[in-house]
């Protein structure tokens, strides 16, 4: 006769829920340095394509912004904070090192017009776009008017 294995539904969702708080505490709580590197928000005005990366602890000479064939690339490094000798790291949540982000703009943009700052560890790009994708107003007049233009040029030129 076969034995069939005891299946004990408790002991099952307690062993998942022990799995699901080691995942939770293992994200939650990781010091090494995020695959992104850094927060950015990317946004489009009318006139410009705007990134702001958000690099708390970076020195302004330590921030590369280039600019290549549409492709925006922000790079940055962060050094280890000095402790005072007799100091013991106990944990350190801020990653350090280099990191490196870039972005596809998708438009076309005017390269030689780029303007990058850099206030309070907040490093803002602004792209111009290219003049042919800027949004140009266009004036509308009534048809009785742009026939009127249009008879008015034929009899000046017949004059």
């Amino acid at each position: 006769m076969a034995l069939i294995p005891m299946v004990d539904p408790l002991r099952d969702l307690a062993l998942l829920r022990r799995s699901m708080d080691q995942l939770f505490d293992d994200t939650l709580t990781r010091t090494e340095p995020s695959r992104l590197g850094f927060p950015v928000d990317l946004f489009e005005t009318r006139d410009a394509i705007v990134v702001r990366a958000y690099l708390p602890g970076v020195k302004t000479d330590d921030v590369r912004v280039q600019l290549t064939a549409g492709q925006l690339v922000i790079s940055a490094q962060r050094r280890e904070a000095s402790l005072p000798e007799d100091a013991v790291l106990v944990r350190m949540e801020m990653p350090t090192g280099e990191f490196v982000r870039s972005f596809d703009l998708n438009v076309p943009v005017d390269a030689d017009d780029v303007a990058a700052s850099f206030t309070d560890g907040v490093l803002e790009v602004r792209v111009a776009k290219a003049e042919s994708v800027r949004p140009r107003m266009i004036p509308v007049t009534t048809a009785q008017a742009a026939l009127g233009d249009t008879r008015g040029r034929a009899a000046k030129a017949q004059a």
